[in-house]
Parts: structure tokens; C-alpha cells; sequence
């Protein structure tokens, strides 16, 4: 990119020894002889100070030595003769003044030179030489009386007649020998006749005094272009010694460019030729280094200096070109693996083009365990830089990828790495690795890791859903420093998300400039106070003020007819978001944004011209700021009718309220102090470059007022270095030819090239040559290249094919491609920054809406980032790049692209009757799924119409369906609902528009867009009728369908710039289709909406009012239309485009795309018969100006097509052509040739039907001498609907027999539904594509099969369960249990611990909570086992119990020794409690014991409890018994 290198040079005299050329240009043999190098002379008087008796044209003196001889750029002095021939000595004398300065030494002067402009040339003056001066500027009184002029020395004179035969230039009379016709000059010289005086010298100050311009000149006053007047130094000829030097002297060694030369030794002493820049930094750079890592061959164009080495200004540059070998092999082993050529992966096809690249074999493929890796060693940010793009890549490949940070990743990964620069790409740059170990980034900045990114999101959203990145080695960096686009915000009501969008589409593109042009008025040149034409306009600043409050834009209104301007609705519509005032928040947000893409966001405030708004504030007042009283407005006076009242006063009564209005201003955007910046402590401007205007102050000729504008200039420079640093630079338009001129004398203290930037826009008001040579960084503007002015005649937008074959960033000259000719700078400047396209919004009243102005912004983005990132190759076609263009589009993540998902042309279908049982939604019958809300539960009639009664609407979940598209619908009111309609009855409405039912004074359908109304001139009947209204929406223009018939065409139909008060004929009438509300505010009955993303041609209109359509067993469908299109339309190579002018309007607007763009006529029966071309937008077609010039239309997929039409426009049908199909864009087949055509509607049949992605008109000629005219290029596929038919009749059947719809629970059968639903659009739909309905049946296919009536049913999902684990505290071992979560434990058998009587399980470690086995268990749990150690038996008293809680009481009952009742069951006996659970866990008796127990057999108990007494073991088992019961 262009480095920032400062030059402290005297431009002057570096201008004027300064040339260019490229390789072979004024190139000539070597010289011997030395004196050949060397010349004698210096001019004395270039860029000295020069005053003059009078100045006409605003051409003032400063031009007779400012150093430019080959430009119409002189000194123009009032009249010296009348309009008669005037030769008899009466005219009026003229002089011109050069001071040398007080510290000029007297000059020898070996010679003199004047080059006159024309016939205007003097035949009579003298030239005096003083070493004082009272001379003053008097233009009343230009004669110099003889005895003043006798106290000058004269160093010449001349004497001689008119010319008045031949050209008219400069003759000698008689033996004179000083003038050169075919230059028109005089060299006047000591041998010359007549010569120069004996021993003549230049004292301080020179005169030249002229009394008489030759008579037969048809100008009547003295044009001098130059005066050179030359001592006799002795200095080096470095043009002469440059001129030897070809690219054969150009060689590589140790890594620099070497120059050889063959120049004598006593030359090369005093001259040394050097490398002073490089249009590819990144391979050499600017002094000639050779960076060693460039990947394949590449041709660098250098700048080749010579430079005399006692002598700083004196020096001649030229472009040469250079040749540096592969150095792919300075890489690592592994990078350049061998791969045959043919097998290797082409260049991917970004925007911009990549610079450099080798490719492999195979693809990298995203997958869904894909991870984005980033390692930010350098700490640049690059945890920013993954997370854009996994936002991106989920919206382009549908792949939510995980993001982590790393030091390596798998085959499968991203990975982002900032590190050193080892390769040389530099700040923007980055180094592209794609192999079998996954997809690498490497990066030293933040900005090239983000565009590494970018490139990788483009080569993946051009895929075709493939999600593969061909594997390669890429080496990246862009030419340019400065890429970048102004946008108009003050006359084109950008709101703030459209701005946002800006951001992302500029990175997209890898732009990095965002200008913002924030203030302005609607039109240049608007006339002074009191003619009327103030009130017609208005002006506009778009950032808030706390300063100023009341300081708002106007609305746009100028010479629109009243009628069709909304502001209550631009203003006030909360959906529309009002007249854009950008909050100081938002903007600092927007900076905010914009840094993070990679993007310096620059503001531009436009003063002290184009301030209307300033001006009329000021005089309003109405903040009632006292130092304001009195305004600021101009009051000079001098420029009539141009411009006055838009001009800040500098010069006149107001200037100093003008001055501090400006500063004050830009003191509250610059500063961090809360009290000054409305309570904020950040700046809300605040960037590295700030732009302060200066355009376009259209006094130019005031006395002092240039030296005026200077100080303004520097005055605000001040304010904003003083709040930002003095680093900030200062960017203003280039006016150093007009009101910047005296900027060099006036402010000799400030060193102007350090602190301004220019952007230059017109070579008359600078030059850009001679501002480089000067040290300041210029950014190339030209407003015939990179204006875009939506609207304007001829400057709708940017030329992109004159661009793309001719243009590079040099060119400032009108048509002139060679760099370094005229005021071109020469390839490689350092101090030419880079070049931006700017557009503008003077005409943006006639009818522009966001969606026009971003087409345009779209196409000038595009092109303006191939040509300054400077990758395109010889190669590169414009209809490549121009169809790479159409499909990369936005990119992701903008709402400005109106994207709205589609399973196939029909977006939306609303059969009100598909109502939901509580009445408030409406289910979408396009199979997408946009089911609307109502606000109310609907009410629907027998017929399907759903009433709105000004209360309820339906929301959707889209937003706007951009152009082309068909909106449909039945609507019937009658006379009481359509008196209850107000302008404010919607039929659609949302963030960009309202269609509405009655929104004119006429009750008419119309529609609000922005500020302003289109009038579709046809009223809804309120009868009761109903009626079908269908809209078909294009690029620039909308039709209105009526039944079917075409009513009304809304669009552009004369090319003027400015609307005339009640004349809309040049008004662009498109609009957009709002949907996210229906029925706002409406009174009426709707039914049958259906919204389509194709425009319908008439006929196509017709039949489906009918029906027609729907009931065909095949589809006929327009793939072609609103696909993507590119076109060689001036000629089919770059070399062959001779003549073309840049300003071309057809290179500008009748470009490819508006042949596909769904503006098609209507038809005559006849196709030779020419078509009504009021059917079609002016515009609205494509012109190919060339023989051979050819359109292509990429279809997007492989389809199989049937037919071509084409609709020739009148006075361009083509004669003889080709129609070619491609499937892969690079082998060509010829589908018919045509020979000899003279219809307007043009149809070539297929054969059989053939399989294409690319179709293309390759011309061979016309019939007219004005080239190929194609009104609507379309290619048509047939559907064959029969298997889908049949399909959807069993689908239907099953439907109906299990009674499904749209309510459906079960998934198997709401697919099933919603299956058939899409199905059915298809079937009824007469635009579907053979891709769409196929996917409709093969989804209704799957449907069907996985659709079961009654399916098995699904088995029981397995118990939830927990663990509950024993711990026997040294006890035997108890399994542990799986326990289903809410039953209970199952009590297990008890443990045994010798020495111990178990004691029950508890549920702490402690044992103090006893476990209750009739608890549910919820939850993992332990229980723990108590123990009690067991008695011995006392050795006294063996027979006594040995239960110790419990002595036995043989009176007591219940003891063991008691006789048992045989009345009275035992325990054993007693029946359980039916309301108790058994008690699972009690030892349970033997089988015959639990079977007499059940039996009730006494004397069996009896007789087992006396064999237990007889036993001994009765008592200690009774007692355990009854300690556990």
C-alpha cells in the first residue's frame, strides 16, 4: 500500500522538472558526451510572487510562474482592445509583476521564455528588471506612465505585427527569429532577434509590460501561460540523463533493485538514479527492496528517479517496470508441494482479487465439528476476529462452530494465528494456508487476520452450499492504502441501520474508509436572498447538537410537486423512524463498529460553503444564542445569483460570527470535556483523519477572500488538533488551483502538506501532480470516474466496465489512462494514498428510496475495491468479475438486502380460511411457514375474506421483500368502511413503507416511501365489489394489475436532472413491499393474498387472475430473471475499448442486470412487431455498443432448459448471434445459432432440453448502428408436475382420512400436512422452478413414507432409579439395593456380628435416626447398621434371663411361663390391620407353622411352644421376637 513518505521539496521548481513515462516512452540511446547532461540556466522567476494590473476569469498571475506549460491554466488580464481590429497603438496596456524576493542576488540571464495561450499573444512589450517597486494593482489604471518606466532596465523588447493568416498562434515580422508557431512561444536570447539587452540581469523585481495583443486574436485581452526566464548556472539535465535509463537497466541483486547506467563517470558524479516508489509494496518496495517471498512471477511498476545530487529540486522521475522471479521457495519445506499444472485448484474468485497464489490438489470442507482456533500471540484482538466469523459462517453455511482459543487445531479447524511479519504482507495483509491439516490464517494485525477471515467466508458463500475451500497457499495485501466509499447522508436520508449495514458490506469488500457527509443543502448553486429561490430549498445537518439544539435538517422538497411530498409520514411514522438525526451515542457506536471491521470512519462537516442551513439558523436564531444575532451569512455580494446564500460569510460584515459559529461547532464534536460536549467526556468525532469540507465556495474572485478561506481552513484545523493531537490530520476537497491557492503565502508558518489531506475531485481545482510533489497525501476522488449521483444525468453511478478495463488510481485526467501525463501522478507514488468513490445526493428528490441509492453504493463498492486492493490479472474479464459481483452481493449479516427465505417463488399465502381455532393466527399455505398474528381474534366469511375494521392487523415475522417481487389480493369494501379510511389505512406497512388503501387527497391506492407519496391514480371501488389487485414491483418501477388488466406504470419516464413543480415524469417510482404489518388501520375485507420474489410479466399477470396457470400440468418458468448477470458491453477486451468515453451513461446504467431485472414489455401477437417501450422503464435494459459484445446469465444451478427469449428494444435488435449454455462458465457450447433476426421477440427453442448453468448472447452484429438493446433476456425451464400431483393426491387421502391440518400435535403428521401444503403451492404455482418442486415432492415423499395412522406405541421409558447401600459397621456384608425412585426399600436380612445384637438400620453414622422402611426413596442413600454387645450368662443363676431391658415376671401377662388362653389367640393369631402394609420385614414362621397359624389350630401351637420350653431356647427367641416386633 502507499506509505506515508513526506518530500521536502520546493514543488514548484520540482513540478517543472518533472516527467513521466512508462517502459519504451521517451526513452533514447545513451550519450558520450557530457555536455549532452548538462544545460545552463535556471528560471529565476517560477513560483515566485506575482501581482498584475488586472485579472480576468478569475485567472490571476500566480499562473504565469506556477511551472505548468501543457495545460490551458494562464494569466488572463482585462481588455486591451474593443471588439474591433485595434493595431493603430490605442489599446489599453497590461503589465505583470514578479518579485524575486528580498533575498534575490542579481542573475545573469542567458534566456527568456513565454508561452502564450491561442491567438491571445502580445505583439508589443517590454520586459524592465528594478531592484524596488511602488507598482499596486489598480485595474482602472493600467498604464505606467514613460517616465516611471525609465527608472526600470530593460532586459528585452519586442515589436512586430499580427498574425493574420494560418493558425493564428505567435509569428515573427521580418527577419525576427524569437517565435515558435507550433509551440507558441517567444525565446528570447542573447543572438536572437530581437535579443536580449547587453549584459542583462534580473534584479528583484521583473515587469513585463504589454501594449499591444495581436489584433486579429478573437480575444481581446493579454493570455500569458508561462514566463521563464533562465540564468547562467550551470546544472544537470537529470530529464536527459533519466530519459537513458530503460527496464533493461533494471536488475535484482542481493535482494534490491539495481540500476545500471552507461552515463559518463562526470555524469553519474553529480546524478543518482534511485527506486522513489512501487505499485507493489509488498513485493518491492518504495526504495527498491525486494521483499523475497512473493508467490509466482510478478511485474512491479516503479518509479525510477533521477536526482542531481548538489541540487534538492532538481530531479525527473518516469515509471519502469520490473519482472521479479518466483520466491516461493524462501518458504518452508511444505508449502509448494509438487502439483502438475493441471491438476492444481484454480485461484478462488473473490472480490478483490488475491494477489498472489499456488494451488493443490485437494479441499478443505467445513463440517459441523469444525472449531475456529485462534492463538493471538501479538495481542491484536483476535478473539474479535473469530467471533465475526463464526456469526458469518452460521449465516452462510448454517454451521453454529464452536470458537477457542489454542496454540494448534485439528484437519478439520480454522485457525487464526497473529504473528510477525516473516512474509511481507504488511499492516492489511495476511498468508492463506489450506492443506490436509486444516484451514490456517496468519496475520501481524488485526485488520489482516479480519480480511484473511473474510476471504474465507467469500470462497465459502460462492461454494453452492459445498462448504469447501480449495487448498492452497494464498499471499494477500492490498495496493492502496486508502479504499473506501463517501456516502451523502445530509441529502439522502440514510437512517442509521442502512449506515450500519455499510459497515459490514465494506468489510465484505475489504474497504476501509467510511466518509460520512453529514451536512449540506439539497442543491448547488441555489441562488442569493430575495430571487425567489431560497424557499424552494433547504439544507441539512445530520448529527444533534447540544450547542446548537434547534439545528435540524429540512425536508427534501426541492421542485417536488406538493402533493407527492409526505412529511407528516417521513417526520412522524414511528415504523419509518423519522427524518435520520444521528444521536451523539449513535455515532460514536457507528466509530465504534466501524473500527472493529477494520474501517477508519471519517466525518465530514461541509464549511464554509453549501451552508444553508447554517446560514438560516443563524438568522432564525431560535436557540436565542447572543453572539449569533446579526448571522453569519455572505454578504460580499459579488457572485449574483451562484451560490450566495449558501455560502459562510468570510470576507464581510458577518465573517466573524461566521468564524466562531464553525468552530464552535467542531469544538463540541472534537471535544472530551462534558461541559462543551453536552455531557459526554469521549469525543463524538474522533478518528485519525477528520474532514472539514471546503468545497465548493463559489466566490473565488473577492479581494482577499481566497487568502480567507485559507485561515478558515487552518483556523479549524486548530480547533481539531487542539481536542484530538496534533497527529490528527486534516482532509478537505482539493481547491488548490482555486480558493486553496494562497495557502502557501498565507499560512507560510504551517506546514501544510504535514497537516492537510486532500481529496481530490477535479484537476481544475487541483493538481495532483504538483499537490504530491508539494508532500501532501492525496486521495484520488475524480468525480468523472468515481462519482456516483443516483439520479443525475450521465452520473447515475460509477462507470464499472470503464473502470474495470481502463481505470487505476492514478488517473485524474479526463480519459487519459497513462499514468504520469497531464496532472496524473505516476504509478507508485508514495503520497497517493488510494482512491474512494463518492456519492452524492443532489438529485435524491427525484424519487429515490434507500433500496435505489444501495443498488448504486453496491455496484461502485464492488469496483472500486478490485481496483485499489489491485490483484485483477491481464486476464480477468469485466463480465467475470461482474457476475462474481451479483452473486458475493452483501455479504452477511445486512438488513439492506431484504433477504427473505423461500421454498420457491411463493414467499407468502394467506387463504384466510386457514385460521386457527382461537381466530388469531393466520397459517402461511407457501409451505415457509409465515404464519401471521392477529391483533384480534378474525373474523372470516363463507368466502374466505377476513375483515379489518380499523382496530385489528396481522404481524408477520418478515420485514420488506426488496424488488422484483408480485403481491396479490383480493379486497371488496364498501361505502361505509371506505369513508372510515383515512390516509393512514394500510393495506401493507413496516420499517420501509405503506401501501395504502386511500392515502392521496383523492382517496387513491399509493404508496409512502421516504418523503414521498406515489400516486398508483386508481381508487378501490367501495360498492361492495371486490376486486383483484395485484402489484409488481421492479428495480425502477412498480405496476399496478387490476383484474388482471395493467392499470397504472409507475416510473421513470424522462431523464432530466430536478423535478419541475407538478411533473413527475422524471420521478423514480419504485417500491419496496412492506410486510410486516397487514391491515393497519384499514377498514375492509381481504382475501387470497399472495406474495411472490418474481416480478409477473403482463401475460403472466393475466393468467393467474384467471387461473389459467394453476391448472397446468407443468410449469413455465423464467429461471433467468433476478439470477445473475454480467456483460462486455463496450468491447470484448480491455485493449479493444478505444474511444469509450468514461462518462459513457449507458456504461453507467443500461448495464447487464436490468436485462434480468423482471421489467419485461408487454407482448404483441406479432413478434416482429415493435413493442410499446411505455410498458418498460427508460432505463431498464441493457446496452452492448460493441459488435462482439456479449451477455451472460449465471442461473445459479445446473437447470435444464427448454427455450430463450429475448425482447429487443427498438434501435437495437440483433442480427446475427449466438446463444451459448455452459454448465461450469469456461467451456462453451452453442445452443442455436441466429442469423439474419428482425423480430423484436426473439425465441430460440431447444431442441431436446439441455442442461445449463450459463446461458449467453454472444453478438456477431446488429442491425442498427447503435448495438444490441436487450429489453428482458429470459430462459425458460419447464416443471412436469404429474408426480407431483399424483403424490399429493395420496397425501391428501390420508389427510382427510386421519384428519390432520395445521393443528396436527403428532410430528409424523404435522409434517405430513405441512408437506402437502407446500406441495400443493407447487402444484398451483405457474413460476415454480423444476428445483423447487422437486424439493416440494421429494419432502411430501418422505412425509408420506414416515407417516404411520397408528403407530406402535412407544414402550415404557425405563424407571428412574437410586442406590441404597448398607454399611454393616463390621457386621456382615449386605448387597446394596437399585430402588425405583418413589417406592421403598426392601428390608434385608439382618447382619450378624459375634458379640453383638443388631440394632436396626439408621440413616446417620451416629444411629441416632432410626430408618423407616415405609419411606419412598427419592435419592442415593447409605443406611448404617446399630449394635448393642451382647450379656453373658450370670455364672450364679444359669436359668435367669439374660434380657437385661425386660426381666421376666411370671405374674405378669404375656410371660412365657403363662399358661396360654386358649380363648385368646396369640400374636401369631391376630389378623393384620387391613389400613397397615404388612410388615415385609418380620422374621417370617416356618411353612407348617404359618399354615397352622392360618388354620387356627391350638393345639398345634400348643404343642410347638412346648417342645420350644422343652428346649431351652423359647425365652431368648420370644425376646428377640418382641424386641423386633
Amino acid at each position: 500500500m502507499k506509505k506515508r513518505e513526506k518530500k521536502a521539496l520546493a514543488f514548484l521548481m520540482a513540478a517543472a522538472m518533472t516527467v513521466s513515462g512508462l517502459s519504451g516512452f521517451g526513452a533514447r540511446e545513451a550519450k558520450a558526451d557530457e555536455s549532452d547532461f548538462v544545460s545552463v540556466g535556471q528560471n529565476v522567476l517560477l513560483g515566485k510572487t506575482a501581482i498584475a494590473s488586472s485579472v480576468a476569469n478569475n485567472a490571476g498571475p500566480e499562473l504565469a510562474v506556477d511551472g505548468v506549460k501543457d495545460q490551458p491554466q494562464q494569466w488572463n488580464s482585462a481588455d486591451m482592445k474593443g471588439s474591433a481590429i485595434r493595431d493603430d497603438g490605442s489599446q489599453t496596456p497590461q503589465w505583470i509583476l514578479i518579485d524575486r524576493g528580498e533575498d534575490a542576488q542579481p542573475a545573469d540571464i542567458t534566456s527568456i521564455k513565454l508561452w502564450w495561450n491561442v491567438k491571445v499573444w502580445a505583439t508589443e512589450y517590454q520586459i524592465l528588471t528594478s531592484d524596488t517597486s511602488d507598482l499596486t494593482a489598480n485595474p482602472a489604471d493600467t498604464e505606467i506612465p514613460e517616465e516611471e518606466l525609465a527608472e526600470w532596465t530593460t532586459i528585452a523588447e519586442v515589436d512586430r505585427e499580427g498574425s493574420g493568416a494560418g493558425n493564428g498562434w505567435v509569428t515573427n515580422t521580418g527577419d525576427q527569429d524569437i517565435a515558435d508557431n507550433a509551440a507558441n512561444t517567444d525565446t528570447i536570447t542573447a543572438s536572437s532577434n530581437p535579443a536580449l539587452a547587453e549584459g542583462a540581469q534580473a534584479l528583484r523585481y521583473v515587469l513585463v509590460y504589454f501594449t499591444e495583443v495581436n489584433p486579429q486574436a478573437g480575444g481581446h485581452n493579454v493570455n500569458l501561460r508561462e514566463i521563464e526566464m533562465f540564468d547562467d548556472s550551470v546544472r544537470v539535465d537529470t530529464q536527459a540523463v533519466l530519459d537513458t535509463v530503460t527496464a533493461d537497466d533494471l536488475s535484482i541483486s542481493d535482494g534490491k533493485v539495481v540500476i545500471s547506467s552507461d552515463l559518463p563517470e562526470t555524469v553519474t558524479e553529480n546524478v543518482t538514479l534511485s527506486v522513489a516508489g512501487s505499485d507493489l509494496e509488498n513485493v518491492i518496495d518504495n526504495e527498491g527492496n525486494v521483499s523475497g517471498y512473493n508467490i509466482g512471477e510478478r511485474t512491479v511498476t516503479l518509479i525510477v528517479k533521477a536526482q542531481a545530487n548538489a541540487e534538492e529540486e532538481n530531479y525527473a522521475k518516469k515509471n519502469l517496470t520490473i519482472t521479479v522471479p518466483d520466491n516461493s521457495g524462501n518458504y518452508p519445506d511444505g508449502y509448494f508441494p509438487s502439483v502438475e499444472a493441471a491438476a492444481q485448484n484454480a485461484k478462488p474468485e473473490v472480490i478483490p482479487t488475491l494477489q498472489e497464489w499456488y494451488g493443490y490438489k485437494d479441499s478443505f470442507t467445513l463440517g459441523g465439528s469444525s472449531k475456529i482456533v485462534y492463538n493471538d500471540a501479538k495481542g491484536v484482538g483476535l478473539a474479535d476476529v473469530a467471533a465475526n466469523m463464526q456469526a458469518d459462517l452460521k449465516e452462510i453455511t448454517g454451521l453454529d462452530l464452536a470458537v477457542e482459543a489454542g496454540t494448534s487445531a485439528g484437519a478439520d479447524d480454522i485457525y487464526i494465528e497473529s504473528a510477525d511479519d516473516t512474509y511481507k504482507v504488511g499492516e492489511e495483509g495476511y498468508l492463506l494456508v489450506t492443506d490436509d491439516r486444516g484451514l490456517k490464517i496468519y496475520a501481524p494485525s488485526y485488520t489482516g487476520a479480519l480480511y484473511g477471515t473474510i476471504t474465507v467466508e467469500q470462497i465459502l458463500w460462492l461454494s453452492d452450499g459445498t462448504n469447501t475451500v480449495p487448498q492452497g497457499i494464498a499471499r494477500d495485501y492490498p495496493a492502496y492504502e486508502v479504499r473506501g466509499v463517501m456516502l451523502d447522508v445530509a441529502r439522502t436520508p440514510y437512517r442509521i441501520q442502512q449506515i450500519e449495514d455499510y459497515t459490514k458490506i465494506l468489510l465484505w469488500y475489504k474497504m476501509n474508509e467510511f466518509h460520512l457527509h453529514i451536512s449540506d443543502n439539497d442543491n448547488a448553486n441555489i441562488g442569493t436572498a430575495g430571487d425567489g429561490k431560497t424557499d424552494n430549498h433547504e439544507g441539512f445537518h445530520r448529527l444533534e447538537s447540544d450547542t446548537f439544539p434547534s439545528l435540524t435538517s429540512g425536508v427534501k422538497h426541492a421542485g417536488i410537486p406538493e402533493e407527492l411530498v409526505n412529511a407528516d409520514y417521513y417526520n412522524n411514522n414511528a415504523d419509518y423512524q423519522g427524518n435520520p438525526e444521528y444521536t451523539k451515542e449513535e455515532w460514536i457506536e457507528l466509530r465504534d463498529v466501524c473500527s472493529s471491521k477494520g474501517i477508519n470512519m471519517i466525518t465530514e462537516i461541509d464549511l464554509p460553503g453549501h451552508s444553508l442551513l447554517y446560514n438560516d439558523y443563524a438568522d432564525e436564531n431560535p436557540d436565542n444564542i447572543s453572539w449569533l444575532e446579526g448571522g453569519v451569512r455572505y454578504t460580499s455580494g459579488n457572485i449574483g445569483t451562484n451560490g450566495g446564500d449558501e455560502l459562510l460569510d468570510l470576507v464581510g460584515t458577518n465573517k466573524d460570527r461566521a468564524l466562531q459559529f464553525a468552530k464552535t461547532l467542531w469544538n463540541e464534536y472534537t471535544s472530551s470535556d462534558p461541559s462543551v460536549n453536552g455531557g459526554l467526556s469521549e469525543p463524538v468525532i474522533d478518528s485519525d483523519v477528520v474532514h472539514i469540507g471546503s468545497d465548493e465556495y463559489w466566490d473565488h474572485g473577492t479581494a482577499g477572500i481566497r487568502d480567507a478561506f485559507a485561515n478558515f481552513a487552518n483556523e479549524m484545523r486548530k480547533v481539531i488538533q487542539g481536542n484530538l493531537g496534533e497527529d490528527t490530520k486534516i482532509r478537505m476537497w482539493g481547491a488548490g488551483s482555486v480558493m486553496f491557492s494562497t495557502a502557501e503565502t498565507v499560512l507560510e508558518d504551517v506546514d501544510l502538506a504535514e497537516n492537510f489531506q486532500l481529496d481530490l475531485w477535479y484537476h481544475g481545482y487541483d493538481n495532483a501532480k504538483q499537490r504530491i510533489e508539494e508532500g501532501y497525501e492525496i486521495v484520488n476522488c475524480r468525480d468523472s470516474y468515481m462519482y456516483g449521483n443516483p439520479g443525475r444525468s450521465g452520473r447515475d453511478v460509477p462507470n464499472a466496465e470503464y473502470l474495470f478495463n481502463k481505470w487505476n488510481p492514478t488517473m485524474v485526467e479526463d480519459n487519459s489512462p497513462t499514468p504520469g501525463t497531464g496532472s496524473n501522478p505516476l504509478l507508485g507514488e508514495p503520497n497517493l494514498l488510494g482512491a474512494k468513490t463518492v456519492i452524492w445526493g443532489d438529485q435524491s428528490q427525484e424519487g429515490m428510496i434507500e433500496k435505489d441509492v444501495h443498488q448504486r453504493v453496491l455496484r461502485a463498492v464492488s469496483i472500486v475495491s478490485e481496483k485499489t486492493w489491485g490483484g485483477t490479472e491481464a486476464d480477468d474479464t469485466f463480465d467475470q468479475f461482474e457476475l462474481r459481483a451479483a452473486r458475493l452481493a452483501e455479504g452477511p449479516g445486512t438488513e439492506i438486502a431484504m433477504e427473505v427465505e423461500s421454498a420457491s417463488s411463493l414467499v407468502l399465502d394467506y387463504d384466510f380460511s386457514n385460521l386457527s381455532s382461537d381466530g388469531k393466527t393466520v397459517y402461511d399455505a407457501s409451505g415457509n411457514g409465515y404464519n401471521g398474528t392477529l391483533s384480534a381474534a378474525g373474523t372470516v366469511s363463507e368466502d374466505g375474506y377476513l375483515t379489518f375494521d380499523g382496530s385489528n392487523m396481522l404481524t408477520t415475522e418478515l420485514t420488506t421483500l426488496s424488488y422484483p417481487y408480485t403481491v396479490s389480493f383480493d379486497i371488496r369494501m364498501d361505502a361505509e368502511e371506505g369513508a372510515a379510511n383515512t390516509t393512514d389505512s394500510s393495506i401493507f406497512s413496516g420499517y420501509d413503507g405503506q401501501i395504502q388503501a386511500a392515502g392521496t387527497k383523492d382517496g387513491n391506492l399509493s404508496a409512502n416511501v421516504n418523503y414521498f407519496t406515489r400516486d398508483f391514480n386508481y381508487r378501490i371501488p367501495t360498492d361492495g365489489t371486490s376486486v383483484n389487485v395485484t402489484l409488481v414491483g421492479t428495480f425502477q418501477g412498480t405496476k399496478l394489475y387490476v383484474d388482471g388488466q395493467l392499470v397504472t406504470f409507475l416510473s421513470q419516464k424522462a431523464d432530466n436532472d430536478g423535478v419541475a413543480p407538478g411533473n413527475v415524469q422524471t420521478m423514480y417510482s419504485s417500491v419496496v413491499l412492506p410486510l410486516e404489518k397487514i391491515g393497519e388501520g384499514l377498514h375492509a375485507e381481504i382475501a387470497n393474498l399472495q406474495v411472490y420474489n418474481r416480478a409477473m410479466s403482463a401475460e403472466e399477470a393475466a393468467a393467474y387472475c384467471n387461473g389459467d396457470w394453476a391448472d397446468a400440468d407443468y410449469a413455465r418458468t423464467n429461471v433467468a430473471q433476478n439470477a445473475y448477470a454480467g456483460g462486455l458491453s463496450r468491447a470484448a477486451s480491455r485493449d479493444g475499448d478505444s474511444g469509450t468515453s468514461y462518462d459513457n451513461t449507458n456504461g453507467r446504467v443500461r448495464v447487464a442486470f436490468k436485462a434480468i431485472d423482471g421489467d419485461a414489455f408487454t407482448l404483441k401477437d406479432d413478434p416482429a412487431a415493435q413493442m410499446d417501450e411505455a410498458s418498460s422503464d427508460i432505463y431498464s435494459y441493457w446496452i452492448g455498443n460493441a459488435s462482439n459484445s456479449s451477455l451472460t446469465v449465471d442461473l445459479g444451478e445446473i437447470r435444464e432448459i427448454s427455450e430463450v427469449q429475448i425482447q429487443w428494444r427498438y434501435g437495437g435488435k440483433g442480427r446475427d448471434y449466438d446463444i451459448e449454455v455452459s454448465l461450469d462458465g469456461e467451456i462453451w457450447n452453442t445452443l442455436k445459432e441466429v442469423r439474419g433476426n428482425q423480430d423484436f421477440l426473439a425465441t430460440v427453442t431447444a431442441d431436446e432440453p439441455t442442461e445449463a448453468r450459463y446461458v449467453r448472447m454472444q453478438g456477431i452484429s446488429y442491425n442498427s448502428g447503435s448495438g444490441y438493446f436487450i429489453q428482458e433476456f429470459l430462459v425458460y425451464e419447464k416443471a412436469d408436475k404429474s408426480d407431483l400431483i399424483s403424490a399429493l393426491e395420496e397425501a391428501e387421502k390420508l389427510i382427510e382420512e386421519n384428519g390432520l391440518g395445521f393443528e396436527s400435535e403428532d410430528i409424523d403428521a404435522a409434517e405430513l400436512y405441512n408437506a402437502a401444503v407446500q406441495a400443493k403451492a407447487a402444484r398451483e404455482n405457474g413460476i415454480i422452478s423444476a428445483a423447487d418442486m422437486q424439493a416440494a415432492l421429494d419432502r411430501l415423499n418422505a412425509a408420506i413414507s414416515n407417516y404411520d395412522p397408528e403407530p406402535e406405541p412407544e414402550p415404557e421409558p425405563e424407571p428412574e432409579t437410586v442406590t441404597v447401600t448398607f454399611s454393616s459397621n463390621g457386621g456382615s456384608a449386605v448387597d446394596a439395593q437399585k430402588v425405583e425412585v418413589g417406592k421403598t426399600v426392601v428390608r434385608p436380612e439382618d447382619p450378624e456380628k459375634e458379640g453383638y445384637v443388631f440394632g436396626g438400620w439408621y440413616t446417620d453414622e451416629a444411629c441416632t435416626e432410626a430408618y423407616d422402611f415405609d419411606t419412598a426413596v427419592t435419592d442415593d442413600m447409605t443406611l448404617y447398621a446399630k449394635w448393642t454387645e451382647a450379656e453373658q450368662p450370670d455364672p450364679e443363676d444359669p436359668d435367669k434371663p439374660v434380657d437385661p431391658d425386660e426381666p421376666e415376671d411370671p405374674d405378669q401377662p404375656g410371660g412365657t411361663d403363662q399358661p396360654e388362653d386358649p380363648d385368646q389367640p396369640g400374636d401369631t393369631d391376630k389378623p393384620d390391620d387391613p389400613q397397615k402394609p404388612a410388615d415385609t420385614d418380620k422374621q417370617e414362621p416356618s411353612a407348617d407353622t404359618d399354615k397352622a397359624v392360618q388354620s387356627g389350630d391350638h393345639a398345634a401351637v400348643g404343642a410347638w411352644l412346648a417342645v420350644l420350653i422343652l428346649s431351652g431356647t423359647a425365652v431368648s427367641i420370644c425376646a428377640v421376637r418382641r424386641r423386633r416386633g
